[in-house]
């Protein structure tokens, strides 16, 4: 089910951003692009730092997310990479990939042997809390973006 606004409903949750990410994804295996309403969603939600919430929250970096955010970056590659998205919004989405980008290289933390991405990087609540096997997604993400 979807929002009139374009956001995928989750039966339990309500509206979460991320689902728009799977969607993409599933939508590129089958050759299909996604909707100009579900872009505008999508693109809609990404805060001016590059991050994206799992729900539609306020653009308060406490509410900024490594899952989402890589799951939502994947998806747009995907996208863009197989000729999906309609050339008059490009620009806008290779904008949308590289703030993506550009957030998850600023969210790695350095100074850790463990892990190098968290799950909730500025709530200091979470923020020291490691997210075993999100470090090889960010990794293969960014990786797929560059490309």
């Amino acid at each position: 089910n979807q929002t009139d606004e374009g956001c995928w409903i989750e039966e339990r949750t309500g509206c979460k951003v991320i689902i728009s990410g799977w969607v993409m994804l599933a939508k590129k295996e089958l050759g299909k692009p996604i909707t100009d309403k579900q872009l505008e969603f999508v693109l809609k939600n990404q805060s001016p730092e590059g991050w994206f919430p799992a729900y539609p929250f306020p653009n308060d970096s406490k509410n900024s997310t490594t899952h989402p955010t890589l799951i939502m970056i994947w998806g747009l590659t995907e996208q863009l990479r197989h000729n999906l998205i309609a050339e008059n919004n490009k620009e806008k989405v290779r904008n949308a990939i590289t703030k993506g980008v550009n957030w998850l290289i600023k969210t790695r933390k350095r100074q850790t042997q463990d892990f190098q991405w968290t799950a909730c990087p500025n709530d200091v609540e979470f923020s020291h809390l490691p997210s075993y096997g999100l470090d090889g997604m960010v990794i293969s993400v960014l990786h797929n973006a560059a490309e």
